[in-house]
């Protein structure tokens, strides 16, 4: 049910997004428990005794949704692999293709050769 529904909302590669979109709110956290409190208002969001706990759990957690989101890209359900995907992310069929195939380059039929 809750894949379904992110997929409406996200499209059908709604896993990189949500894994990308983690990826930059942890970065944020992270850059904000990492500002120094001599630059003023921005150092002081924060409180002092969260700071480095912050840091730690952000960066932590940046990483490996990073990594995650890395390996999602290459899973075959992203891109569809040998299978074409319509936009939901279901098989398309051969009367609803996801994008014509690309017409032969000299280039292309040169490597044939």
């Amino acid at each position: 049910m809750i894949p379904n529904f992110l997929a409406s909302i996200l499209g059908a590669n709604w896993r990189t997004s949500l894994t990308g979109m983690g990826t930059a709110l942890f970065s944020l956290l992270t850059a904000l428990a990492a500002v120094p409190y001599t630059i003023g208002d921005l150092g002081n969001i924060i409180p002092p005794e969260y700071k480095a706990k912050l840091f730690a759990v952000a960066l932590t957690s940046a990483f490996i949704l990073r990594v995650w989101n890395a390996s999602l890209q290459k899973d075959k359900e992203v891109r569809g692999g040998v299978v074409d995907q319509d936009r939901h992310g279901d098989i398309a069929t051969p009367q609803d293709p996801v994008a014509p195939a690309p017409k032969p380059t000299t280039t292309t039929n040169n490597l044939k050769k």
